[in-house]
């Protein structure tokens, strides 16, 4: 079978960035402000040793999922770490990998792009009060183009921190992304992708 030729690819990943825009255009038409936009909500927090809080989000169908966070200070902002947690099992995993790294956010970064947790999937949301860069690893880009519903997921987390009050249009703009321009930027990166966004002017685009 040939492969797609590359100015096709490209051609048709600028469309789909075109369309995901248009969607923020249209759902944010006051400039990026709103909630998360995606029918989920955080109904319950439990907090465990460490920092670690495991968010239970119901989506707009009434399912319960368990999302693992953990905040911590980084830079000028915060990094918000999150891990879609499947069952028990998988969190005593993600427990006992994050007992064995040095608990500082700089070596639990490198560990997580790593997979030294031994956790598969797992980014994390850097925010300051004016920008907001969401780092999707290669796992839960796969888990996105395959349908499930994880972009719901992040953009439930992206409602409940301190920036989520103007980032409703960043959720537009990841609900309207489609499975070839998740897996271009996928391919493209180490891999996994950024998904960046800034308040004043309201912009939002991806990097490998």
């Amino acid at each position: 079978m040939s492969k797609r030729p590359l100015v096709t690819t490209l051609a048709s990943v600028g469309l789909a960035l075109v369309i995901a825009g248009n969607s923020i255009s249209i759902a944010f038409a006051d400039g990026g402000q709103g909630t998360d936009g995606c029918g989920c909500h955080v109904v319950r927090t439990d907090t465990l040793a460490g920092g670690l809080a495991v968010r239970y989000i119901v989506d707009k169908n009434g399912v319960e999922h368990r999302v693992a966070t953990l905040t911590e200070n980084y830079g000028q902002g915060h990094r918000l770490y999150f891990w879609v947690i499947q069952n028990d099992a998988e969190l005593q995993s993600l427990q006992n990998g994050l007992k064995s790294s040095s608990g500082k956010a700089a070596d639990l970064s490198v560990s997580l792009a790593s997979g030294r947790i031994g956790f598969k999937g797992g980014g994390w949301i850097y925010y300051t009060s004016t920008t907001i860069q969401i780092f999707i690893p290669h796992n839960d880009a796969v888990t996105w183009e395959t349908g499930f519903g994880f972009v719901a997921l992040v953009c439930a987390l992206v409602a409940i921190i301190p920036a989520g009050q103007w980032a409703g249009g960043v959720c537009a703009f990841m609900a309207g992304l489609s499975a070839l321009v998740i897996n271009h930027y996928d391919s493209m990166g180490a891999p996994g992708f950024y998904i960046n966004a800034t308040k004043k002017p309201f912009r939002v685009w991806l990097s490998p």
